[in-house]
């Protein structure tokens, strides 16, 4: 009987990633908007389902920055080159946690979980490679932070224990998509975006 090659793990559409080659050559960015649509944020705890790839969208579609400015076209809108640069980043921040999940923050923290942090260090890398954009602007951060807030009253049960400080909830209302129609909505904001 053959054994299973150790090191690699299957993604939808018959896509594959070995971490022990790391590359995105086998990974369709079909197949990391159905795993971004598919995979639930705060580990599944929430009262409904809510994916990695919603919360992707709300992200860029909350950056507050003055020069990314934009203009409406037909269809959608463009934005000038460092506003497209940001939202691109901020619409794929979380995409490597196609491959690697979306692990709990206290647990990434841990120092047991060094390795592990060192492989979702080398995904990141490829994935920011590979979609280039301004990942660590300050409007990704704060956007990401205020819509963890809104996340936290929205989705969750009350706090059993006090939360650190955020920045104040967005005044938006999520929609927890089904998981088709997130994975539809993440790939319209990508062609949006010129992200192929």
């Amino acid at each position: 009987m053959t054994q299973p090659v150790d090191g690699w793990i299957q993604l939808h559409g018959g896509c594959y990633y070995d971490f022990n080659e790391p590359s995105l050559d086998h990974v369709t960015l079909d197949s990391i908007a159905h795993h971004l649509a598919y995979s639930c944020r705060f580990n599944g705890g929430t009262r409904r389902l809510y994916s990695v790839a919603e919360h992707s969208i709300w992200v860029m579609r909350s950056i507050q920055i003055p020069d990314c400015s934009s203009r409406a076209v037909s269809g959608g809108f463009i934005f000038d080159d460092t506003g497209r640069r940001v939202k691109r980043a901020a619409l794929m921040h979380d995409s490597h946690e196609a491959i690697v999940c979306d692990i709990p923050r206290p647990l990434r923290k841990m120092a047991a979980c060094a390795e592990l942090n060192a492989e979702i260090a080398k995904v990141r890398a490829l994935f920011r490679e590979r979609w280039p954009g301004d990942y660590d602007h300050p409007a990704i951060v704060q956007a990401d932070l205020a819509l963890l807030h809104t996340e936290k009253v929205q989705l969750l049960h009350p706090e059993p224990r006090p939360w650190p400080d955020m920045p104040p909830p967005l005044d938006i209302r999520l929609e927890c998509w089904r998981p088709e129609e997130a994975k539809s909505r993440f790939l319209h904001e990508c062609r949006r975006l010129g992200i192929e």
